[in-house]
């Protein structure tokens, strides 16, 4: 009896403890030493970078009351000033083969990872065509520096203290 009970608790106390860890997309986000200017709350329309007209077409859900941060489309340097959990929205599609490969190196290379129970979605629409976008994560430390190659957004969720 005295064994069924002990194996009682532990199952139950594995099971609160599987119960309790948040998903990585309900994790605490990272913050960033930007503008104001540059932070913006991610909605269906909104513009992408500070340098083309491209707004976004459809948001997944699971980025609800997440904020990104409007940089230019080429690419940009940012600094981590809160560490947290970070999102990337990647461009994969056929238009942009060669940079689509730099932005799967870049996210291998910085150990980067797919949201893979995030499905692709239309990031912006150009030349007539959807532009497909796959969702990223990853855990910084405060004062780690992205170097983001051209067609990243940065999304992070910020709770104010």
């Amino acid at each position: 009896m005295f064994r069924f009970a002990t194996l009682a608790c532990v199952l139950a106390l594995c099971l609160n403890s599987v119960a309790a860890e948040k998903s990585i997309l309900e994790q605490e986000g990272a913050n960033f030493d930007v503008k104001k200017t540059q932070v913006e709350y991610l909605k269906v329309g909104c513009k992408l970078f500070t340098d083309r007209d491209f707004v976004l077409k459809t948001r997944p859900k699971e980025l609800s009351s997440t904020r990104y941060i409007l940089n230019s489309f080429a690419g940009s340097t940012i600094v981590c000033s809160k560490a947290g959990v970070a999102f990337g929205l990647a461009l994969f599609d056929d238009y942009h083969e060669s940079q689509t490969r730099a932005v799967e190196t870049y996210l291998k290379d910085n150990e980067w990872t797919e949201a893979e129970d995030v499905p692709p979605f239309v990031l912006f629409h150009m030349n007539g065509a959807d532009r497909t976008g796959r969702l990223y994560w990853k855990k910084i430390n405060k004062g780690d520096t992205l170097t983001l190659p051209s067609g990243i957004v940065i999304c992070y969720r910020y709770r104010q203290q």
